[in-house]
């Protein structure tokens, strides 16, 4: 492990830049406003009052799978191009970011006799920054030799790695799929039994 982080200073790179807007998405829940704070608090309980009355899953399933695969199909198409693998970038870290405060702010409303239910909810959302994560690499990756193809003219069979790349997006998407249904079919129900 430690020989595949000392060759490839892009993996050392997303994992640092991870873990540091992760650690400033819990640092904003202190600096915002109170009334915002009341917000999300209004907000996180209607989460669970939908997670109670909601009775239709398949819907639920539906639009979680839909915006998960919009997500990596958009990181997975910026990473063809030759700077786009810097806009997907931003798009991971944003939700890095917003993981991070969501994680707090659970933690801040239901404080630490309910660390279990909040680790229930937002285990879904850290398999997906996974995948997200697993993605974006490539997309950066694939932006970067894309970037030495044609400004530095290196010798790169494109279509081999292309067919790789292109195995990636099938594989998060099987992925996806599958934490779709764990999130909406299997956590949800465990979540009902502590609410």
């Amino acid at each position: 492990m430690l020989k595949i982080l000392k060759r490839n200073k892009l993996l050392i790179i997303l994992i640092t830049l991870t873990i540091i807007f992760f650690i400033l998405g819990i640092f904003f829940n202190s600096i915002i406003d109170n009334d915002i704070k009341k917000n999300i608090s209004l907000n996180i309980k209607d989460i669970f009052l939908n997670l109670k009355n909601s009775s239709n899953n398949w819907h639920n399933f539906f639009t979680c799978l839909f915006t998960n695969v919009i997500f990596i199909t958009l990181i997975w198409f910026l990473g063809i191009s030759i700077f786009g693998g810097f806009i997907s970038l931003c798009l991971y870290l944003y939700k890095v970011f917003i993981c991070g405060f969501e994680v707090v702010s659970l933690l801040v409303n239901f404080k630490l006799n309910r660390i279990i239910q909040v680790f229930f909810y937002i285990l879904p959302n850290i398999v997906n920054l996974f995948i997200y994560f697993i993605v974006c690499f490539f997309s950066i990756s694939y932006s970067l030799i894309l970037f030495k193809y044609i400004f530095f003219k290196e010798d790169i069979n494109i279509r081999f790695i292309m067919k790789k790349y292109f195995k990636i997006l099938i594989l998060s998407f099987i992925f996806i799929f599958l934490n779709s249904i764990i999130d909406v079919f299997i956590i949800s129900r465990v979540l009902l039994l502590f609410f």
